[in-house]
């Protein structure tokens, strides 16, 4: 199971003075139950390739294609089985607790799966269950105002409003910005449990789209990389991280992490072994310091 982009390209207003294209012939594969990141400039294409992922945008040309079924399908059949398709998708946009506007974090929660037709039972089961997965307590936080929370448990009760419709696939849009320190190692705690799954819940397929290379180095399974419209590189962080000149010509930096190792290394203060996150990084600068004992 899986989502295929297959040779998509994508223009905005085709055939006016204001024609751009955003994505020229992108092929790539979203496997079930891992962590992708989407890295690229500003301007790169990476909001509109995530709209396309979603359903949200039909594609130029091409097939976007959610388990086998064509998200721009124009038979009747086709389209009624891409409205199902499209649900097993969620997408959290940037900033999202600019949305909340129930008056309760259980109302708020609770309006995409109301307006699925779901009976009452079951919404309140998807409601405690969400608020669950993104670590906010249903009798503490139910029954408060969205609006009275830290920014950080607003994009939580954001989340678990769409956690709450039961995706298979979530795409989260640089769902750190903004964030303090605490707040951000909370969240990207909580990614990591939902990619990993709990309990009797089956891991989660995520998109990342993100700014910060130290955070895809650490959680990302695979990576993609955006240069004007174009898929430049992808792979695991470690494999597309060694391209520095394809990394410095879509405009980004190698992850702060992977630099300081590099110099330690140089400098013989740690041994060359893989490094995706600080306790990798501690291993390595043992191994170097027991060398040169």
């Amino acid at each position: 199971m899986s989502i295929e982009l297959k040779n998509v390209s994508y223009t905005y207003m085709p055939g006016t003075p204001m024609e751009r294209q955003a994505l020229m012939g992108i092929n790539l594969t979203i496997e079930q139950g891992r962590l992708y990141a989407i890295a690229g400039h500003t301007g790169s294409g990476k909001s509109t390739l995530i709209q396309l992922m979603a359903g949200l945008l039909p594609p130029t040309s091409g097939e976007v294609m959610v388990e086998g079924v064509k998200l721009n399908a124009r038979d009747k059949e086709g389209k009624k089985q891409a409205v199902l398709a499209r649900r097993r998708i969620g997408i959290v946009f940037q900033y999202p607790e600019q949305q909340l506007f129930e008056e309760t974090v259980e109302a708020d929660v609770a309006f995409g799966p109301k307006n699925q037709g779901l009976s009452e039972e079951e919404i309140s089961a998807r409601v405690k269950e969400s608020l669950e997965l993104v670590g906010l307590d249903y009798e503490k936080f139910g029954q408060k105002s969205p609006f009275m929370l830290s920014g950080g448990e607003k994009r939580r009760v954001a989340i678990a409003g769409v956690l709450a419709l039961n995706p298979a696939y979530l795409i989260l849009d640089e769902p750190t910005a903004g964030l303090d320190p605490r707040g951000r190692e909370s969240l990207l705690q909580m990614i990591t449990d939902l990619q990993k799954g709990t309990g009797d819940r089956e891991p989660m397929t995520i998109i990342l789209v993100s700014h910060a290379m130290d955070d895809i180095l650490r959680l990302a399974d695979e990576m993609f990389v955006l240069q004007e419209g174009r898929l430049t590189a992808s792979g695991s962080p470690l494999e597309v991280f060694k391209c520095w000149d394809i990394l410095a010509e879509a405009g980004l930096e190698p992850p702060e992490l992977l630099l300081l190792m590099e110099q330690l290394q140089e400098a013989g203060l740690a041994a060359e072994m893989p490094v995706r996150n600080f306790k990798d990084a501690v291993k390595a600068v043992e191994r170097g310091l027991k060398k040169r004992a």
